[in-house]
């Protein structure tokens, strides 16, 4: 009779737990460089997003600036037409006419950046609570704010302007349109004017023109607390950078 041969149990484990182990292992790698790749990805939707808030914060800036500019125009037209009350018309500046009449703001922003990491799914990924709920809101905050200035345009063309259109040449005004544009971002230059026109007076338009400010007023509030908020935002991305 043959010897049995004796199973070596010992090496055979050894063996099977070197197996297992390096598999395991390789797991660990993989799943390491999947999410060593997958930060380095939301690093760089990040740095987009961060451009594009400073940006849109440049804009948001402009914006306030240029409502400050509208609503002065429109409290120094409605005193020179308060002063007066029965006057037909007053005569004022056409820029001042202009910017009460024609003019009608709107904010554009960009959400290119803040979209792409939502539809992502790595701003699920932003350890920062207030970081990741405040990118998640902001494309609304911004339409909150520009609701307003949409609620003005509303009561420029709808109230405003029918009231006008019989009283006064309003191709008097709408044809420097592209010539105050280039300037009436700019805050501290004065628009251009060419001429002095007769502005038609009445309760009613009055009545309008304070509606329409009115919500002009309340829009550069919004977005003066969009600034803030957009401030916190920033911060709290370049602490996540660091």
């Amino acid at each position: 009779m043959s010897n049995a041969q004796t199973i070596p149990w010992r090496r055979i484990s050894v063996e099977a737990a070197a197996i297992v182990a390096s598999i395991l292992l390789a797991f660990a790698i993989d799943a390491w460089w999947g999410d060593r790749d997958s930060r380095k990805e939301l690093g760089l939707e990040l740095a987009s997003v961060m451009s594009e808030l400073e940006d849109n914060r440049k804009r948001v800036e402009s914006e306030i600036a240029l409502l400050g500019r509208i609503t002065l125009a429109g409290s120094t037209l409605l005193d020179a037409m308060s002063a007066n009350e029965s006057a037909i018309t007053v005569l004022v500046p056409d820029s001042l006419a202009w910017l009460t009449t024609v003019w009608s703001p709107t904010l554009d922003a960009s959400f290119g950046a803040v979209d792409a990491l939502v539809s992502s799914g790595r701003l699920a990924q932003v350890e920062e609570p207030a970081l990741r709920s405040g990118l998640a809101g902001i494309r609304a905050q911004f339409e909150d704010a520009v609701e307003e200035e949409l609620n003005a345009r509303m009561v420029q063309y709808t109230l405003i302007v029918p009231l006008l259109v019989d009283k006064a040449d309003l191709q008097v005004l709408y044809q420097y349109d592209d010539e105050y544009f280039s300037t009436v971002r700019y805050s501290d230059m004065d628009l251009p004017s060419n001429a002095s026109v007769e502005y038609p007076n009445s309760l009613a338009i009055r009545n309008t023109i304070r509606d329409r400010m009115g919500w002009l007023r309340t829009g550069r509030d919004e977005m003066s607390r969009l600034l803030v908020d957009i401030d916190s935002l920033i911060a709290l991305l370049q602490a996540a950078d660091k």
